[in-house]
This record gives structure tokens, C-alpha cells and sequence, in this order.
């Protein structure tokens, strides 16, 4: 009897995670806790009361938006359903100094234990978002399912950054200084830039084990941000996977993701991200997460 058969796991993440391909969370059975958007005194959960359109709409009434992380409630009613099921549950999420999502699961896996003391559950901080968290909940499942154990698992996660970066252009920066997750200096740099040069605002992300390493990227049009956002893709290597994200700017991210065919030779998937993230970045953003 296999591996699988023997030991039924659970996999949990969050709804920033996002370009897992739909075939792998069928798979896995990967289940999702949602952050929230909130207008004035109204909150949403991310795609399943609010899509990127509404939340385009809604930014019309003058409103701006903030976001929260999952509510413990939430992941509490996921653990349980999984543990009717499985003997073991990994949670996989957005690092603790960017959201409390990994905080409430930790409070959600404290009353699942008393509940169900006989399911091992962890609770993971990826130390990543987007494509990139993604990418840690895939291989998770993936070695896990193949018999990696937790101390295994710390290992993969805390040298994942090693492996992939996340790079995006396009951002507004009246949402990126509003949402105080990146460096003032950072900001000035790229404000001073363009207003004097009219430049086109852009980040490198790569998390560095207890801090983030964000780098403005100083490029005068849209043409040669695909020049310079592919050729750092290149200075990596080739991708072991690459995902094309964007926010209400479908048109350039089918721009980038020819560029990208014709130097990879591979047709990479486009994702939205989660109004949660255009809270914090704007609308316009494009650019992707790349795992070496």
C-alpha cells in the first residue's frame, strides 16, 4: 500500500497564492482562506465576493481601499472539514510581516488541536506572496506527498529564496505609499525619477530570510521594461516555472507572455492578483514570479 494511501493529507493556503494550476489543487485537494478588501465599512473576500472588476468599479466612488488577512474563524471551518479526512494538514502562507493570515492560522490550529488532538497540523510562513507563495505551497504538497517530513519541509521553506524572485512594473504609486509595505527611500527614489525623468515606476522582490529586498527599477517606457524585466528572467536561468501576473492589464500581460515564448520557447500562464494586492499596488501592474 502506498505512501499516499496509507496517510491522507491536507493542504491549506491563502488566496494571495496565486497561479497553482488547477489540475495540482484537484490533485492535492488544496483548499484556500480568503483575504478580505474593505471599502469604507464593507468587507469582501477576495474573487468570492469581489473580483478585480468590481474592485476596479468600486475604486470610482472615491473610496480608497485597505485589506485584512484571513480571519481565524475562517481557517478554523477549513481544518475541520480537513481533519474528518486527513491525518495531516500542511498550512502554507504570506509572511507575518506583511499580513496577519499566518497569525490567525496559528490561533485556528490551537483550537483544531484541542479538537482533534490524534491530526498533525503545520503552520507555515512561506516567507513569499503571490506566484512565488505559490510556488512553496506546489512543492510542499509535491514532497510531501512523497514522504518529506516537517523538519524537511523548514528546510525547503527557509531556503526558498534562493530559488525565485517576484518582479512587477506598472504599480501606482499613490497605492504603494499608502499600503506602507515598501521602504520610504525606495519611494522617493522612484518618485524623484518619475516626475524629473518620467520614468516608469518598477520592483525587484526577492526575499532575503528576515527581510524583504525590494529594488526600484528605473526604465523610461513600457517597451524597455519588457527588455529589462526578461533579462533579469535570462540572468536567472532558465525557469523551472514561471507565472505572468497582472492587475486589469490583460493586454500587456499577453504582450510579456509572447516576449517571454519567444525566449524560453514556453507558453507561461497569466494570473490576476487578488483585489487584496491592488489594494496595495494599484491597477496596472504587470510583471510575474519566476522559480529557478
Amino acid at each position: 500500500m502506498g505512501k499516499e494511501q496509507e496517510e491522507r493529507i491536507g493542504y491549506v493556503t491563502d488566496s494571495v497564492a496565486v497561479g497553482i494550476p488547477p489540475e495540482k489543487i484537484e490533485r492535492f485537494d488544496i483548499k484556500t482562506g480568503y483575504l478580505q478588501t474593505i471599502f469604507g465599512d464593507r468587507s469582501s473576500r477576495d474573487r468570492v465576493e469581489l473580483t478585480l472588476q468590481e474592485f476596479k468599479e468600486k475604486l470610482k466612488g472615491g473610496i480608497h481601499p485597505t485589506s485584512t488577512g484571513v480571519a481565524p474563524g475562517d481557517f478554523l471551518e477549513i481544518y475541520r472539514q480537513l481533519a474528518q479526512r486527513c491525518q495531516k494538514i500542511y498550512s502554507i502562507h504570506l509572511p507575518a510581516d506583511v499580513s496577519g493570515t499566518v497569525n490567525s492560522a496559528l490561533t485556528a490550529a490551537k483550537y483544531l488541536k484541542e479538537e482533534e488532538p490524534q491530526v498533525d497540523l503545520f503552520v507555515y510562513d512561506s516567507y513569499q506572496a503571490l506566484a512565488s507563495e505559490a510556488f512553496v505551497v506546489e512543492e510542499v504538497a509535491e514532497l510531501t506527498t512523497e514522504g518529506a517530513n516537517a523538519q524537511e519541509i523548514e528546510g525547503l521553506i527557509e531556503n526558498f529564496h534562493q530559488r525565485c524572485f517576484l518582479i512587477g512594473m506598472g504599480v501606482d504609486l499613490s497605492f504603494i505609499k499608502k499600503s506602507g509595505r515598501v521602504p520610504q527611500a525606495v519611494i522617493t527614489i522612484i518618485e524623484r525619477a518619475t516626475n524629473v525623468l518620467h520614468i516608469t515606476p518598477a520592483f525587484y522582490v526577492r526575499r532575503l530570510k528576515s527581510r524583504l529586498d525590494i529594488r526600484p527599477l528605473l526604465v523610461r517606457t513600457k517597451q524597455q521594461g519588457f527588455k529589462k524585466i526578461i533579462e533579469m528572467s535570462q540572468k536567472e536561468g532558465r525557469p523551472r516555472k514561471l507565472v505572468i501576473l497582472h492587475a486589469d492589464a490583460p493586454d500587456k500581460a499577453e504582450q510579456l507572455q509572447r516576449e517571454f515564448e519567444k525566449v524560453w520557447d514556453t507558453r507561461f500562464p497569466i494570473c490576476e492578483v487578488p483585489p487584496s494586492i491592488a489594494t496595495h499596488t494599484g491597477l496596472g501592474l504587470v510583471g510575474y514570479g519566476q522559480l529557478r
